[in-house]
């Protein structure tokens, strides 16, 4: 999901992007549920990379991330 936030400083506008990503919402519907399974499964047997896979958050998408995706599936 992409924001805009806007500040306003001494009558000054500032625009700045924020990018936020939800652990364990492969396919980005803003909804971790099992329609994320089968997505995770290809990117964890394909060698790529998707910050919402890093499930245990070390920069790197792998078997690691499968308990936390779990978790994270669950609800815990």
């Amino acid at each position: 999901m992409l924001r805009l936030k806007i500040l306003l400083t001494n009558h000054l506008f500032l625009l700045k992007t924020v990018s936020e990503h939800v652990l364990g919402d492969i396919n980005l519907d803003a909804a971790v549920n099992f329609l994320d399974i089968s997505p995770f499964i290809a990117i964890l047997t394909s060698n790529s990379f998707l910050a919402q896979a890093d499930c245990n958050e070390d920069g790197e998408v792998t078997f690691l991330d499968i308990a936390p995706f779990i978790q994270i599936l669950g609800g815990s």
